[in-house]
């Protein structure tokens, strides 16, 4: 196997996905914000890390999730999204923009487990 056959296996397009592995790989790199390791505040001093708003259009809050663990962990966005789709008509789309909504969509299309979310989320806006 040559080079270029062994970076063409490993950069490849997965399923429901749009760009590249390592495009995607190197956007997670580039966020220091979901990275765990780096903590800018103590959770043995603060209750608190911050908060996470899911916005409508109109930048008015329909939900908010007290982050309590350092970094900006997926679980937070996911139960937002979960609370968003829950009191949406099935039928709705809705489009998601968040500067890691790469890894989001990565997530859930490798380990496929929100079934039905990708179909429920515009995919140029996710």
């Amino acid at each position: 196997m040559t080079e270029d056959d062994a970076a063409d296996e490993e950069d490849h397009v997965e399923p429901r996905m749009t760009l590249p592995a390592s495009a995607l790989d190197q956007c997670l790199e580039s966020f220091t914000a979901a990275d765990g390791n780096h903590v800018k505040a103590s959770t043995q001093k603060f209750d608190s890390m911050g908060v996470m708003v899911l916005l409508c259009q109109h930048n008015r809050a329909i939900f908010l999730a007290n982050m309590v663990t350092a970094g900006e962990k997926q679980f937070y966005a996911y139960a937002l999204i979960a609370a968003l789709l829950h009191e949406l008509p099935e039928c709705w789309k809705v489009g998601l923009l968040y500067d890691v909504a790469c890894a989001l969509q990565q997530s859930l299309a490798k380990w496929q487990f929100m079934p039905g979310w990708l179909d429920r989320c515009k995919q140029d806006g996710y």
